[in-house]
């Protein structure tokens, strides 16, 4: 069920900001809006403005979503493609006028070798494959993707620098099960529809440094301006 399509589809449809809901297999859940998926640059916050002043040459907007970044770059000249695994997120992008976006997974992109010259990945996406294994594949397959050395932008949370003890709790859970402490198990609930559980990757700057350096990249600069959400800029060997 294409869960965050549809909530991007009512929105651009009605413009009714309702709520969604972010579920753990702890039982931990987090309620939200979907209108954080449409805002201006205005309203991105100076750790995304920062982000962008990275971009060069082509771009690939990988989790595109509703569209707000690859918009963006679009308006200010920036040749640059959506990438969304959600065909309605697609749609919903095409519709806000973005020329080019395409509905795929990050796993399996549909472009020739070298078509771009740097990928970005908002929103917590540099985990969007789930798992450590899957991150390292991904991570290779952008390297044939960009042409040159490349980079990569890549937006994360460092999942270490939290006191919630239902989190610390998470955490350990994990540790004893061989797993990163950041793999989270979720599910997404929007207007009485479920989303099946997935694998959400989140990794600390230096576990970002180790995937990217087994995978034919350079851990290039750290960007962070407040609390626990950061910036990796991932350059080519």
């Amino acid at each position: 069920m294409d869960i965050i399509g549809m909530m991007f589809m009512d929105y651009l449809r009605s413009g009714e900001n309702a709520r969604y809901t972010i579920y753990r297999d702890d039982g931990n859940f987090e309620n939200l809006y979907v209108k954080s998926y449409f805002s201006e640059y205005d309203e991105f916050g100076s750790l995304i403005q920062e982000a962008l002043e990275y971009v060069d040459g082509k771009v690939l907007d990988v989790g595109c979503g509703a569209g707000k970044h690859a918009l963006y770059l679009q308006s200010i000249g920036i040749d640059v493609v959506g990438l969304d695994i959600s065909p309605l997120a697609v749609q919903v992008c095409k519709e806000r006028g973005l020329k080019k976006c395409v509905a795929a997974s990050a796993l399996n992109l549909p472009f020739k070798n070298g078509t771009f010259d740097t990928i970005i990945m908002m929103g917590n996406n540099f985990g969007i494959a789930g798992t450590s294994p899957k991150t390292q594949r991904m991570l290779m397959n952008f390297r044939k993707l960009l042409s040159g050395k490349g980079t990569v932008i890549a937006h994360s949370i460092d999942p270490t620098l939290t006191n919630n003890p239902e989190h610390l709790a998470y955490h350990e859970r994990n540790r004893k099960r061989g797993l990163p402490v950041g793999q989270v198990k979720i599910k997404l609930e929007y207007k009485k529809a479920v989303s099946s559980w997935f694998y959400l990757l989140l990794v600390t700057p230096e576990e970002m440094k180790k995937l990217a350096e087994e995978t034919g990249w350079r851990f290039d600069k750290l960007i962070v301006v407040q609390d626990a959400s950061y910036i990796g800029v991932l350059r080519g060997k």
